[in-house]
C-alpha cells in the first residue's frame, strides 16, 4: 500500500508490507527539493515518531493492524486449537473432545440473550437442527463469550435444551485463538464475531462471517450451502477421501 502527501514543498511516500515471517515493516521515503531525499526501515512499533515522516508512520501502522486482523482470522482448510478448554453445557471440555472424529456445525453469536442472537440467529439453527443432521452434521453447537450461567438461560429462553449444546467461551480464548473477536466497547468489550461454521475432525470445512448485518451466518445460508455441489461435506471428501466419513462400506 502506498500513501503520498504533498506539503510545503515536500512530498513524503510511506510503502509497507509484511515478511514471510510475519514481521510488519513500513518503507519512508521523504524528498524535500531536488537533492534531499531520506529513506527510512522502521519495525512496526506503537507510538513511533518519526519528525515530518511520523504522518506516514502512524498511516502505515494503523493499515497494519487492520491487514493483522484479516490474515489471523480462521480461514477453510484450518484446523482448529484442539488444546484449548472450553465449557459445555456446563462442564469443561477440550476443543478435541468436541470436535475431533465428527461433523460438528456451530453457530456463534455476539452475545448471548441479545436481541438478534435470541430472536434469529441461534433460533435458526434450533429450527433446522434437524434438516442439518440429515446434511450429516453430528452436533449442533451455540457459541458466545459469555458465562456458563448465561449460556444456560440462554439455551432456555431459544428453546435449545437437548438440541443444540451451549459452549461459553467465557475468557475469549477460543475466539481470539481463531482471530474471530470483535470488540464491542463499552457495550461489553471483547465479544465474538458473528458466523456459522462446519467442521469435521477439527478442519474448517465451512466458514460464514458477517462483518455487518446478519445475513449469511444463518442456519438457512448454511443450509443452502450443503445444496450445492461443492458443499463442506462433499468437498471435504474430494479432499480427504481416506476420512472415516467418506468411506463405503459393503454390507
Amino acid at each position: 500500500s502506498r500513501r503520498v502527501q504533498r506539503s510545503a514543498g515536500r512530498v513524503c511516500i510511506g510503502f509497507w508490507y509484511v515478511s514471510k515471517e510475519g514481521r510488519p515493516f513500513c518503507f519512508v521515503l521523504e524528498a524535500r527539493g531536488r537533492l534531499h531525499c531520506l529513506i527510512t526501515m522502521i519495525g512496526f512499533v506503537s507510538g513511533v515518531s518519526m519528525g515530518r515522516s511520523s504522518f506516514v508512520g502512524a498511516k502505515c501502522a494503523s493499515r497494519r493492524v487492520q491487514r493483522s486482523a484479516v490474515r489471523m482470522a480462521l480461514q477453510v482448510g484450518d484446523t482448529l486449537p484442539m488444546e484449548l478448554s472450553l465449557t459445555v453445557d456446563g462442564e469443561s471440555m477440550t476443543v478435541e473432545d468436541i470436535f475431533k472424529g465428527k461433523t460438528v456445525a456451530v453457530c456463534a453469536v455476539p452475545g448471548a440473550l441479545t436481541p438478534t442472537c435470541t430472536e434469529s440467529h441461534a433460533p435458526s439453527f434450533v429450527k433446522n437442527a434437524d434438516k442439518l443432521k440429515e446434511k450429516g452434521v453430528e452436533d449442533l453447537y451455540v457459541l458466545s463469550v459469555n458465562d456458563k450461567f448465561v449460556m444456560t438461560a440462554f439455551m432456555k429462553q431459544i428453546g435449545g435444551e437437548g438440541v443444540v449444546k451451549a459452549i461459553a467461551d467465557g475468557d475469549a480464548a477460543f475466539t481470539k485463538a481463531v482471530g474471530l473477536e470483535k470488540d464491542t466497547g463499552a457495550f461489553g468489550g471483547i465479544r465474538s464475531a458473528r458466523y456459522s461454521m462446519v467442521a469435521n475432525d477439527g478442519v474448517v470445512a465451512a466458514l460464514n462471517v458477517d462483518t455487518g448485518a446478519y445475513e449469511k451466518s444463518s442456519a438457512e445460508y448454511l443450509l443452502s450451502q450443503f445444496e450445492d455441489e461443492n458443499d463442506p461435506l462433499t468437498q471435504y471428501c474430494k479432499e480427504s477421501p481416506e476420512a472415516d466419513e467418506c468411506r463405503s462400506y459393503d454390507n
